[in-house]
């Protein structure tokens, strides 16, 4: 006695054997899967960027409350100083952002730390290429590591 195999269609194009569809499924489920991981990685990454360029507009443009406002609330630094505390602070600095390049995010992260960091989301890593400016002083280019947080949905400098 011969066996029949009964080749089922897929309604992609070509027909699949029994069995083989819900491996080809789940194949698809995981690629689409992937594809919005990527996009959202992509998007988060895109959001990032976005959050060091204003933080350092902010930086070029003198602006203190700006700055102030794109630190995250739950730094070590935001914890310890209050706004006027870090307006004197930086009263004193003759140094100021001329000018920053952002040369690559480094690392991207979901929930580095919820055990010491329960409101942090991810954390990112960001080189910057920096060039200071002073009263009197040279010129000075830097290149920093720099760690953004996000929290409530939106990114802050770390």
């Amino acid at each position: 006695m011969r066996s029949v195999v009964r080749i089922r269609p897929t309604g992609i194009g070509f027909p699949l054997p029994p069995g083989r569809a819900a491996a080809a499924v789940a194949m698809l489920l995981l690629l689409v899967a992937g594809m919005i991981g990527a996009q959202a990685y992509a998007d988060d990454k895109a959001d990032l960027i976005s959050a060091v360029k204003a933080y350092f507009d902010a930086e070029m443009a003198g602006d203190l409350q700006g700055v102030w406002n794109l630190i995250a609330p739950s730094s070590v630094f935001k914890r310890s100083y209050t706004y006027p505390m870090y307006q004197e602070m930086i009263r004193g600095n003759a140094i100021q952002v001329k000018r920053f390049v952002i040369e690559e995010v480094m690392e991207l992260v979901d929930r580095p730390d919820p055990e010491n960091l329960p409101n942090v989301e991810k954390l990112a890593v960001v080189r910057v290429l920096v060039l200071l400016a002073g009263e009197g002083a040279p010129d000075m280019e830097r290149r920093s590591v720099l760690t953004f947080l996000k929290e409530g949905g939106k990114w802050y400098k770390g």
